[in-house]
């Protein structure tokens, strides 16, 4: 009986096997450029190394146009529900054409640090490094939060046909000092950078 049951269960997994890989199939985009995406966010993505012992939380969501194809990661330093200020995000967007991706730029420095209010924000020294992104953006806004000081930090880049954004509340002596964050820009940029230029294939 065993070795008539042999036969039977060998064909249930690979009937399970051909299921599963139909499934995978059928759940990735057919858009060429989400494909290549999806593959380059495996380096390009801001990880829990980047960002010193304790933090975690992490959230993730797709962003999509039909000009581009992205995704958006949020870490944590502390307990999202008790101190969601304590957070480090970043939107990697990658564009079907260069020219995409110059204006998407202007856009998001345009956003992120708005012409009339453009006096208050500043980049610190301790910022200064020698970036390889082809534009590059960086600006920090000082302000209280809880009567804690801190600093909203700014970092807008573009790497050929992709623009990434990277926010964090930076403060004195807690969770994400200054140094520290000058260390996770740095990282960052290098692995961006890393598998530049023309990394996505054109539709």
């Amino acid at each position: 009986m065993m070795l008539q049951r042999r036969p039977q269960a060998f064909l249930a997994i690979i009937l399970v096997l051909i299921l599963n890989a139909v499934v995978l199939v059928a759940c990735m985009p057919s858009d060429p450029l989400a494909q290549a995406a999806i593959r380059r966010h495996a380096v390009d993505t801001l990880n829990a190394t980047d960002l010193p012992f304790g933090w975690g939380h992490r959230r993730s969501d797709s962003i999509k146009s039909p000009d581009g194809y992205g995704l958006r990661v949020v870490y944590y330093g502390a307990d999202p529900r008790g101190q969601s200020y304590v957070n480090v995000s970043q939107r990697l967007v990658y564009y079907r054409t260069v020219e995409l991706s110059q204006a998407a730029y202007q856009a998001a420095v345009a956003e992120a640090v708005p012409t009339a209010a453009a006096h208050k924000w500043v980049r610190p020294p301790e910022l200064d490094f020698a970036a390889r992104a082809d534009e590059m953006t960086i600006a920090c806004l000082p302000g209280r939060i809880n009567g804690i000081y801190h600093r909203a930090c700014s970092f807008i880049a573009r790497y050929d046909d992709m623009v990434m954004i990277l926010y964090a509340n930076v403060f004195e002596d807690r969770w994400l000092t200054m140094v520290q964050f000058r260390w996770l820009l740095e990282r960052v940029d290098a692995r961006v950078n890393s598998i530049k230029p023309s990394r996505t294939p054109r539709p």
